[in-house]
């Protein structure tokens, strides 16, 4: 009587553990990439809302506005001059950083205050732009950099957020 028995050999164990091992070695490698790419996106994310909180803060600010002072009809600059609701006047425009010359900042400015120091709203600006409508009417553009926390992606187009906004003041003066 002969007894067949069915038994793995040596080397289809092996390829069996290569495999087996490939497999976790690759599962292993997501799964240790996800913690980094979790703390990247929320950088991105607490920027992203930084900028648009400090977007948001200066065009209510300027909707309460009652006279723009710069720029002038028709007229496009990267700062803005206005009164605001207590007829103060403040200035918002975009410079480099004293300590790192490769960031911009968006800063506001009270000039009525007797040490008018600029308060850094938010960092990592590339662009701002203020073009007049009006009298009354102001376009806001702010484009956003993040370039030192952009991973290199061939398939996006730019790494940074725009905002666009057209303001019209509320609490405009009368004309005499």
């Amino acid at each position: 009587m002969t007894v067949n028995k069915r038994a793995f050999t040596l080397i289809e164990a092996a390829v069996g553990a290569a495999l087996f091992l490939l497999v976790i070695g690759i599962a292993m490698g997501m799964f240790s990439q996800a913690p980094k790419d979790e703390a990247h996106l929320t950088k991105k994310l607490n920027l992203y809302a930084e900028a648009r909180r400090a977007y948001f803060d200066m065009t209510e600010e300027m909707k309460l506005g009652t006279e723009i002072l710069q720029p002038s009809i028709n007229g496009s600059t990267p700062f803005v001059l206005f009164t605001n609701v207590t007829y103060e006047i403040i200035g918002y425009y975009v410079r480099k950083n004293p300590k790192d010359p490769k960031k911009r900042e968006l800063c506001r400015v009270n000039f009525n205050e007797k040490d008018s120091k600029p308060v850094v709203l938010c960092d990592k600006i590339q662009e701002l732009r203020f073009t007049r409508k009006g009298r009354r009417e102001i376009a806001v553009r702010m484009s956003l950099s993040d370039k030192n926390l952009a991973k290199p992606n061939p398939k996006a187009k730019s790494n940074a957020l725009a905002m666009f906004n057209s303001i019209t003041l509320r609490n405009t003066l009368n004309a005499m």
